[in-house]
């Protein structure tokens, strides 16, 4: 049901109405309506957008991968965090007000990356829209930017009086940063350097075991490493044993032909 309250008129009577649209939209009580959209624009959509992406992190419209696939882990990790910390808000965390702080953070860095991430795509999704019609996804993180900050606020607003867990809404903010973007940027970082130090140890004449084998070739598929540095070696390498293997490397590692490659 929505929220409905008593205005003051000019002449001292109350009239009986609703708030105004913003009002209602951020107000500490949710309707039904903005729980079902928030569950979908802030759960299920975005989810649907990563695994049909048509060219932003794993698409292959624009040839090799995604336009941003260098930023893919980073971009799932930090989504993972943000749609699970949002599902936990609506269905456990609202119950329990100590908690609601630590989340609105989290939900609050989660407005500033699907925000951010909107504007980053934003070229393409106006290219996509005026020649392709899918363009119009790109524009679904500004939609959950907003759901994300609609939460935030409530959430950081639960327990200001209430709850057990005192401090500021900055300070939930800085740890919502660390927890949805500090840690996504660190596993990316980190991820993409076990992979150059597995191609920089193949190019170097090394082998590498089989667990790190599978290993790097996962974190390849995650990370958007393109090896470019092995495919110039290869182009330019004349012992065709060593060609032969850098290329048997670059097909594990990738999954395709260093002939096909653009060094």
């Amino acid at each position: 049901m929505d929220n409905i309250y008593f205005q003051p008129t000019n002449l001292g009577v109350y009239n009986y109405g609703r708030p105004r649209f913003r009002r209602r939209q951020f107000g500490d009580v949710p309707t039904r309506a903005q729980l079902n959209f928030d569950v979908a624009f802030g759960l299920v959509i975005p989810v649907l957008c990563f695994v049909f992406d048509p060219v932003v992190f794993r698409g292959n419209i624009l040839g090799d991968g995604g336009a941003f696939q260098s930023f893919r882990l980073f971009a799932y990790a930090a989504s993972v965090i943000e749609i699970t910390t949002l599902a936990c808000w609506l269905i456990v965390v609202r119950r329990f007000p100590a908690w609601s702080r630590p989340a609105g953070g989290v939900l609050a860095a989660g407005a500033f990356f699907s925000f951010a991430l909107g504007v980053m795509i934003l070229p393409l999704s106006i290219i996509g829209l005026l020649f392709v019609g899918i363009g119009a996804l790109g524009f679904i993180p500004f939609v959950t930017a907003i759901v994300y900050l609609r939460n935030a606020r409530r959430a950081l607003r639960l327990n200001r009086t209430t709850g057990p867990v005192r401090g500021g809404a900055l300070v939930s903010f800085a740890f919502g940063l660390f927890i949805a973007l500090g840690l996504p940027a660190a596993t990316q970082r980190g991820a993409k350097r076990a992979v150059r130090s597995a191609g920089a140890e193949i190019l170097a004449g090394g082998e590498l075991s089989p667990r790190r084998l599978r290993v790097a070739r996962a974190l390849t598929r995650v990370t958007g490493e393109t090896f470019e540095y092995m495919a110039e070696e290869y182009s330019r390498q004349t012992d065709a044993e060593r060609r032969a293997r850098l290329a048997k490397a670059y097909a594990e590692l990738k999954g395709e032909d260093i002939d096909n490659s653009r060094p």
